[in-house]
């Protein structure tokens, strides 16, 4: 992903967690990292956007971010996407 060099870096505060989730919270971030799909950042970032945290009805936890203002900085590539109609010809 590209980011436009001209926006501003935003680094978003932490927003407090309710002791009555900080536990499956910890186990969902550790399982997350575990399947490869988040990883530990051990070093300072440019960038940091909030955790959310969501209930299921379940009683698990959903773990989102924000990514407002990161979203305002990548650089959208575009691409021509050929319509179906000038596909199926084609295809014959």
């Amino acid at each position: 992903m590209e980011i436009d060099p001209d926006v501003k870096l935003v680094q978003m505060p932490l927003r407090r967690l309710p002791e009555a989730v900080k536990e499956k919270v910890g186990v969902e971030l550790e399982q997350m990292c575990l399947e490869g799909i988040i990883e530990p950042v051990n070093k300072p970032s440019q960038w940091i956007s909030a955790l959310l945290v969501v209930s299921k009805p379940d009683g698990q936890v959903r773990i989102c971010i924000d990514p407002q203002h990161l979203n305002k900085a990548l650089k959208h590539s575009h691409y021509r996407m050929e319509m179906i109609q000038d596909v199926l010809p084609k295809l014959q």
